[in-house]
């Protein structure tokens, strides 16, 4: 695996950090350190699950022509194991984001703030912070995926999988296509981006959804905490 490139994602925002930790007697409260300690936990922690994934993705999808359809099937396991934690422990990363300011900040700042889920915490950043809305509702995505194809299985139709890889700013991006087969009939349609209006998966199908973006995501995620925490007041 990669190594951890930093210990503390966030550690250019510890002077801030540091602020947010003290009373009004300018004294460190426990509450507050334990609140941070935790939070970095959390982050460092997902940092590693979005590490693992792209080792998996670099794995599968650079892997030479004698890699054996055995061998192939096992890389593939292995990447969807690695999205599905990955977004797994972003939730987690949210609720415990969530966790942080309810424990760090004022009552002003959290004012109609609720921990009742991720979902009624996305729409307080929303109204918090509208600058941020294209952003949060792309993370808001991300909360919908893992609840409906990680979480929460039982309440949907039984799904097929593939795993995907298309051009993209980025040089090339992956995921999973989850889908309704309708027949065994497979296409070549060329690698072209789920985000394309015109898109379908290469397999006969009725209805199909794709894991979002995990490189967007982890970017979008550090972007919202970092923006969010240098407006919550000291005091």
């Amino acid at each position: 695996m990669n190594e951890i490139k930093n210990q503390h994602i966030l550690e250019h925002l510890n002077p801030i950090f540091d602020k947010l930790m003290l009373n009004k007697k300018g004294e460190i409260e426990v509450k507050k350190l334990e609140a941070t300690q935790r939070f970095n936990e959390f982050i460092t922690r997902l940092e590693m699950r979005y590490l693992e994934l792209t080792d998996a993705e670099n794995n599968i999808f650079n892997a030479g022509d004698q890699t054996t359809q055995e061998e192939h099937k096992i890389l593939q396991f292995i990447f969807v194991n690695r999205i599905e934690s990955f977004f797994q422990h972003f939730y987690a990363s949210l609720s415990a984001f969530a966790m942080y300011i309810n424990h760090i900040s004022n009552q002003e700042f959290k004012r109609g703030m609720s921990i009742k889920g991720n979902k009624k915490f996305i729409e307080f950043l929303v109204k918090k912070f509208p600058d941020l809305t294209k952003d949060l509702q792309e993370l808001e995505k991300v909360r919908d995926f893992r609840s409906k194809f990680i979480d929460h299985i039982q309440q949907r139709t039984l799904c097929d999988w593939m795993t995907y890889a298309h051009p993209s700013k980025n040089g090339v991006d992956s995921g999973i296509i989850y889908f309704i087969k309708k027949g065994p009939e497979i296409y070549f349609t060329g690698m072209t981006s789920p985000n394309d209006p015109n898109f379908k998966p290469p397999v006969n199908c009725d209805v199909f959804w794709v894991s979002p973006p995990h490189k967007q995501s982890w970017k979008l995620l550090i972007k919202t905490i970092e923006k969010v925490i240098k407006e919550i007041p000291n005091k």
